[in-house]
């Protein structure tokens, strides 16, 4: 037993610097590890998420569901249909009607200028019980000898609500273009006839569309530019 006892403790030769150096990395990388795991948040902790929390269990339809709940800013009563949803008050066309004001009476007043006296002048029309009016057009404007734009006063209507103008419209505001250049000066621009070149005429006769096309070239063969107005509608 003496002898075990003193092999037992036999001291022995202190580390070398090589194994010191090993012990020291060890012990440090232990402690980093464990301070690491520590600190990290766990997911849905963070305060600042790089993604969204994934949701679990919803549909497309379901999110899309949710998402129009809270974009329509109903009440919790008013979805379980405890309180009734208010509605959004219709406005109501304002109709043609002969005699009748093209546009609500309260409008009339703050219409703009020309726009005002054009209403006027329906007025004062439909009171002489006029129900037409028309423009004559001589042979050197359209170059299709005198004829007369006849403008029915539904189609003013549809001007004044912006809707689809009808061909004698277009022709109109031509035959106006026309007057204007001429009181102008303005020979450098030349104007084809909407009425006679349109799109139901190429339709159903293309070869007399050709022969216009080939007429107005050829008249206003020297001008810089010639407009072409269409009207699809």
């Amino acid at each position: 037993m003496c002898e075990a006892n003193k092999r037992k403790f036999i001291p022995r030769d202190p580390p070398s610097d090589y194994e010191c150096t090993i012990i020291k990395t060890t012990e440090k990388k232990k402690r980093q590890s464990k301070s690491s795991s520590s600190d990290v948040p766990q997911l849905g902790a963070q305060k600042k998420q790089s993604i969204e929390p994934l949701v679990v269990g919803q549909t497309t339809q379901e999110q899309d569901f949710v998402r129009y709940l809270k974009e329509s800013n109903l009440t919790t009563a008013q979805i379980v249909g405890g309180e009734d949803i208010p509605k959004a008050d219709v406005v109501v066309k304002w109709t043609f009607e002969i005699g009748k004001t093209l546009v609500p009476p309260e409008v009339v007043s703050v219409l703009p200028t020309q726009m005002y006296k054009l209403h006027q002048h329906y007025m004062r029309a439909m009171a002489d019980c006029i129900f037409m009016q028309g423009a004559k057009i001589k042979d050197d404007d359209f170059l299709r000898g005198e004829a007369i734009i006849w403008i029915n006063w539904e189609e003013i209507y549809q001007l004044f609500h912006q809707e689809a103008l009808d061909i004698s419209m277009v022709g109109l505001w031509v035959l106006i273009e026309i007057h204007t250049c001429r009181r102008k000066g303005y020979s450098h621009l030349g104007f084809i006839d909407p009425i006679t070149c349109n799109w139901r005429l190429l339709r159903d006769n293309p070869d007399e569309i050709f022969q216009m096309l080939f007429k107005y070239i050829s008249v206003h063969h020297n001008k810089q530019m010639i407009l072409f107005p269409c009207n699809f509608a």
